[in-house]
């Protein structure tokens, strides 16, 4: 029989109360044997997305149990849990929070009155260790660990000139924070460094006397100054075996869990009081401490453990819930509201679409996922829609089924295509597509989109798959040429070089390459695939990244070659074997598709008589086009539309002259179709996409260039085509269904108006790189440095650091030696 699914959540960002979510983990192992067990916090929670519909959800703690990842975590398991660890200062969001879940647990019984009812008492317990040490093997007379806030200060002051023992063995922990620092200072008392979970069992299991002072809080949301039930560490300390020494306010709390004064604990009215029981401790009275210290232990380990705790949540759970549930309801909610498509609805991020006039590779490659997978999947693409000043000045939201516009929204403000990231926007778009129901997030290209968006899609538990259509993820210059114009061979090259390049580029100081990339690292890691055309595109990225080949799909474009312009070009041999020489410069030519190189191979073809000619846009003027003999034929969508120029089939070779390695290349694999010969420059992706084609040669100078037009020009070779163009779309679509498939969450992912947004905004060293490192400094932690003894340089790091990236861990710990010895 199939076991059900029980999910346990620990709501809480950061917390030291983490330890209890593993605690009450093992004791669901024992209370849920029938179930299968998965833990999640705000981190880890998106891996269970994709997991279907689950059983039982158990919230533990309930600290930012209103954000949206719990919403989602929610809307896929049938039954809700949530067992709160009040603080008074968040009641009243619990108290709304509460609503949308079955059982609703709290470990405090002053609060139960909030929940109008629905709530029931589950104080906090411990975990059995096993028999505590006698209190005469035990190194400390008393502890004392608490935050520092007045009152315990205050009292602790106190008791200790009461006290007055100078042999007494003790281990005070009284930890500050920026607001309680005034009072350490006030009363005399040195601050102590924060104690977990461990440290505190540790200490309380070697002392004899663990001492509690209650905290006042001096500022309240609601009429609740303190807690009626105890806190965790009442009850870890009793099952260490420490004496537990109280005030009258604990007091009162102890015995709401059944703690019996003089039996299971001793209290003290005044510091002298609290004096003569510490006094017992330190002068090894220790009959009556025992006593107490034993009856206390076997009290808690009957009544008090997570065990305990979790039989009282499944008798509740049993109690309300039939065995057996239909999921059916959970699968009706993923349905569009008001439709019956029961497609999935996509998200697709990009920088433009077809939509708006656009016919770039992305924009084709888009398009074609999207024909392609119409029938099984809603797509809604967001893409840039206006920019000033290269600045992004609005957006706008495309329905895949037909091209129509959705919507159209300005940002707040103009966001910077540099800046990587903008907070307002990001607000923009979010309120834009908040009560949109997706199951899955594409990113066909990043350029215009803030990273923070998919940061927060990734955190709500919307799955992404990113696509490599070229190297903008790696460096702003998207084609990956330096300040030169040259190649750079990143994947070989050092950040010093790219401190170089970037301030000859851009002006950017030392180490903003650095950043940045740090940066884009996340938001490609953090993908749930990378789609990359071509296998040397992963490898690449893989490599800058450190990303596992797994998480890589190979997806090379759809070319889909009009047949008559095949048939055309085939019938035509006569007319190239006795008419004029031509040989083909398909696409743009500009400076990055080899503009700059063309004269020269213009005129080394000269002598045979052989000339180019240009199909598409270029920036050659008019005297350098005619003094090199090149002709232009036009412009037009070569592969997509049969009103080809005559003047190609009269074409005896291509030529490609781009000058770094392309990820598309949709010209080659349109001409290899074709069958026409083709010289290509040596890029590794190049070299790739003729690799079973006989057809082709590889160039690595504009002379070798032209000794290669030149043979194909004396030889009629025999061409073989590379697979036929059905099959490559038929394989292009396939894959991505699969991807997506493999990715998609089980119910749709929105956010519902009446559910604020839980920020998690880490600001990375993007914005920095956007402003050139002048604008603004440099995000820190919040905690404490110490000052180095030799002062911090820039340029320095960002080298250290680019060092360590590409010599390993050996030469870096050199490095650093050297370095930090001033060397």
């Amino acid at each position: 029989m199939k076991k059900k699914r029980l999910t346990i959540h620990l709501s809480a960002n950061e917390t030291p109360n983490g330890y209890l979510q593993s605690a009450i983990a093992r004791a669901a192992a024992e209370i849920f044997a029938d179930y299968d067990i998965s833990l999640s916090n705000n981190r880890s929670a998106h891996r269970l997305f994709r997991d279907g519909i689950r059983d039982l959800l158990i919230v533990v703690g309930g600290e930012n149990a209103n954000s949206l990842l719990c919403h989602q975590l929610r809307s896929f398991h049938r039954h809700k849990i949530i067992w709160y660890f009040e603080d008074p200062y968040e009641l009243p969001i619990n108290v709304q929070t509460a609503r949308d879940y079955d059982l609703i647990f709290t470990n405090d019984s002053n609060c139960v009155k909030q929940y109008e009812g629905r709530a029931k008492v589950l104080m906090l317990a411990c975990e059995d260790t096993g028999q505590p040490r006698p209190l005469k093997e035990r190194y400390y007379h008393y502890s004392l660990i608490a935050s520092g806030w007045p009152n315990r200060l205050q009292h602790y002051g106190d008791i200790s000139k009461e006290l007055n023992a100078s042999n007494a063995r003790s281990c005070v922990r009284l930890v500050s924070n920026p607001f309680l620092d005034s009072y350490f200072t006030e009363y005399g008392i040195e601050a102590a460094p924060s104690v977990g979970f461990s440290e505190f069992r540790r200490i309380a299991s070697i002392s004899r006397v663990s001492l509690t002072i209650n905290r006042e809080f001096s500022a309240q949301s609601n009429e609740l100054g303190s807690a009626l039930t105890p806190g965790p560490r009442v009850f870890e300390t009793a099952i260490e075996g420490a004496v537990q020494v109280v005030d009258e306010a604990t007091a009162e709390t102890l015995t709401t869990a059944g703690f019996i004064e003089n039996e299971h604990f001793l209290k003290f009215e005044n510091p002298v009081e609290c004096a003569e029981i510490l006094s017992l401790a330190v002068n090894d009275v220790l009959v009556d401490l025992q006593e107490v210290s034993n009856e206390c232990y076997q009290f808690v380990r009957r009544e008090h453990t997570y065990q305990k705790r979790l039989q009282e949540i499944r008798n509740e759970f049993d109690t309300l819930f039939a065995a057996n549930d239909d999921a059916s309801q959970i699968v009706a909610s993923c349905l569009v509201p008001g439709t019956e498509d029961h497609r999935p609805v996509a998200l697709v991020l990009a920088h433009s679409t077809v939509y708006s006039g656009a016919r770039a590779g992305a924009e084709i490659y888009l398009h074609a996922l999207v024909e392609g997978l119409r029938d099984k999947y809603h797509f809604q693409i967001l893409a840039p829609s206006r920019n000033i000043d290269q600045k992004v000045a609005s957006y706008s939201l495309f329905d895949g089924d037909n091209g129509d516009l959705i919507e159209e929204f300005e940002c707040a403000r103009a966001f910077g295509i540099d800046e990587l990231d903008d907070e307002i926007v990001v607000k923009d778009i979010l309120s834009s597509i908040r009560s949109r129901n997706y199951q899955i997030c594409i990113v066909n290209h990043n350029i215009g989109i803030p990273f923070s968006l998919l940061e927060i899609l990734h955190s709500i538990g919307l799955p992404y798959i990113y696509v490599c259509h070229d190297y903008y993820s790696i460096c702003d210059s998207y084609n990956l040429l330096d300040f030169m114009g040259l190649h750079c061979k990143i994947g070989n090259s050092r950040y010093e070089y790219c401190n170089i390049c970037t301030y000859k580029r851009r002006g950017f100081e030392a180490g903003a390459q650095f950043r940045r990339r740090a940066a884009t690292r996340d938001v490609v890691a953090r993908s749930n695939a990378i789609i990359c055309n071509l296998s040397e595109t992963a490898k690449l990225f893989g490599r800058i990244f450190s990303i596992p080949d797994q998480k890589f799909i190979v997806a090379e474009p759809p070319v889909n070659v009009n047949s008559s312009i095949i048939e055309r070009w085939t019938s035509n041999s006569t007319l190239r074997e006795e008419g004029a020489k031509y040989v083909a410069v398909l696409g743009n030519v500009v400076p990055n598709k080899g503009s700059r190189e063309l004269p020269y191979l213009a005129e080394l073809l000269k002598e045979d008589d052989i000339k180019l000619v240009i199909f598409g846009t270029h920036d050659l003027d008019s005297s350098t086009m005619d003094s090199a003999g090149i002709v232009y034929a036009g412009r037009y969508d070569f592969g997509e539309s049969d009103q080809v120029p005559d003047l190609f089939y009269q074409c005896s070779a291509a030529v490609f002259l781009s000058p770094w390695p392309e990820t598309y290349c949709l010209t080659l694999e349109e001409v290899s179709r074709i069958g026409l010969p083709s010289t290509v420059p040596n890029f590794d992706t190049f070299v790739e996409r003729i690799e079973n084609w006989t057809g082709a040669k590889v160039h690595k100078s504009i002379e070798e260039a032209a000794s290669n037009i030149k043979g194909f020009l004396a030889t009629t070779p025999t061409v073989e085509r590379l697979a036929k163009s059905e099959d490559v779309r038929h394989n292009f679509v396939e894959t991505w269904e699969v991807a997506i498939r493999r990715n998609l969450t089980p119910v749709p992912l929105n956010v519902a108006d009446d559910k604020p947004l839980q920020w998690i905004w880490r600001k990375p060293y993007a914005s920095w790189y956007a402003t050139q490192g002048r604008e603004q400094k440099p995000p820190h932690t919040k905690k404490r440095v110490k000052p180095l003894s030799r002062p911090i340089n820039l340029k320095v790091i960002g080298d250290f650091f680019s060092l360590i990236y590409d010599r390993g861990p050996i030469d870096a710990t050199k490095i650093a030696f050297n370095y930090l010895a001033g060397r």
